[in-house]
């Protein structure tokens, strides 16, 4: 039976609703060019959020569901420091919000520090780390924070040891994200977690126990949904209905979102919309799933590739719950 992909079924919960609202407050001084990004969207007009900036794919982790292995090519020249800053004041100036600086694995990056603390200068951006937290430990940690990192993202893949490691490929991963947790808290450096939603997850209540260790730790769930990619390509990953119901339930916790719970107006996919994906060589993707180039940072403007994305009809709205889902053709565009 084919699973309906409503995410927005989750029904634009109040609850998010006041999560984004905080965030606003907490990040006042954003508020002046928030207002003129709504004054666009509200004139019909698409306006840039976010960039999933993927800084490097060096990873210490193998993982079966890694989203990088039809694109990584240790032949291409990784952004330098400097690339990686016009870059972010590019997204700045479009109207961006956050970058999420993430990988494989950025903290094996050695300028990561600054970069970080760089981009944390421009006044007109929150900046967050996506890491699998083994490679941090307290100091890097304490760094991050005097950097200006906003949120620390981490992965979680299990309620506990077993779960996770065994998802993880690595033993004592889980030990070391409850550490990071625990160091970040001791720096006030927020900490959100992500995890996929796979069907044995939320068939068998781990994801309710995910649910609840993030909301005993105080940290934000975001859920994504597994894509055949990487080891799990042809894999028989889609959610069933009962699955997939379980799924939008659980989302209505108010510490749980997804990807498309922090649009502009309302729940819908942000790909190629409102949210867009960098590669490590410049590539611009509409996301990390979708991985179709619309042009290279090296050869051409942000503002000019992501005009070029918005000439596509299923770019110029975020309406859609999930594209990929509804047009599986998108998924791993970059496959031979």
């Amino acid at each position: 039976m084919k699973t309906p992909w409503r995410v927005g079924g989750a029904g634009n919960r109040p609850s998010w609703r006041w999560q984004n609202l905080r965030l606003v407050l907490r990040f006042h001084h954003l508020v002046p060019k928030l207002m003129r990004n709504y004054a666009r969207v509200l004139a019909s007009k698409r306006v840039l959020r976010g960039v999933e900036f993927a800084v490097t794919y060096n990873c210490n982790f193998h993982c079966p569901h890694c989203l990088k292995s039809d694109i990584i090519d240790p032949d291409r020249p990784e952004l330098t420091r400097d690339e990686v800053l016009d870059a972010a004041g590019q997204i700045e100036r479009l109207g961006g919000i956050f970058i999420n600086y993430t990988g494989g694995e950025p903290i094996l990056r050695q300028d990561i520090f600054e970069i970080v603390e760089r981009t944390a200068r421009m006044r007109g951006l929150i900046v967050t780390l996506a890491s699998n937290g083994f490679a941090l430990d307290e100091s890097k940690i304490k760094t991050l924070a005097r950097s200006g990192l906003s949120i620390l993202v981490l992965s979680l893949d299990g309620a506990c040891a077993d779960t996770h490691d065994r998802f993880r490929n690595r033993e004592g991963s889980f030990d070391r994200v409850l550490r990071a947790v625990e160091a970040a808290g001791s720096h006030n450096l927020p900490v959100w977690f992500t995890g996929i939603a796979t069907r044995e997850y939320l068939l068998s209540g781990e994801i309710e126990r995910m649910a609840d260790l993030a909301n005993r730790l105080g940290c934000i769930l975001t859920l994504n949904l597994p894509y055949d990619v990487g080891e799990w390509r042809g894999s028989d990953v889609a959610l069933s209905m009962e699955a997939y119901r379980i799924y939008l339930d659980i989302l209505r916790l108010p510490h749980l979102r997804w990807e498309g719970s922090s649009n502009w107006i309302s729940e819908g996919c942000p790909a190629g919309s409102e949210k867009i994906y960098i590669t490590p060589y410049g590539d611009v993707f509409p996301c990390a799933v979708i991985q179709k180039s619309f042009g290279n940072l090296r050869e051409r403007p942000l503002e000019s590739i992501y005009a070029d994305m918005g000439l596509n009809k299923q770019y110029q709205t975020s309406k859609k719950p999930c594209l990929v889902a509804e047009d599986r053709t998108l998924l791993n565009q970059s496959r031979k």
